[in-house]
């Protein structure tokens, strides 16, 4: 079976995979169901909003390289955010 991005190298598709995941983890602490929504434009603001939250993030386990970049993309964002 062929899959649908054939025609894409299989190494700009894992690039953009990781991208996709580390711009999730970046931006999933300014989510929130009960605080008003901060101000996109107010960085720091967002920063302190979210300060303290915990994130809860799903993923398929069925590839190890995944599950090992969204391990260190975790590692990352928990070293520069807390």
């Amino acid at each position: 079976m062929k899959h649908a991005f054939t025609f894409i190298h299989p190494v700009l598709i894992n690039r953009a995979v990781r991208h996709f995941v580390l711009v999730l983890c970046l931006t999933v602490p300014s989510w929130s169901v009960t605080a008003a929504t901060p101000d996109p434009h107010n960085w720091d603001q967002v920063l302190a909003e979210a300060r303290g939250q915990t994130i809860y993030f799903s993923a398929w386990a069925g590839d190890a390289r995944i599950n090992r970049f969204i391990g260190w993309a975790g590692d990352r964002v928990r070293e520069q955010y807390g």
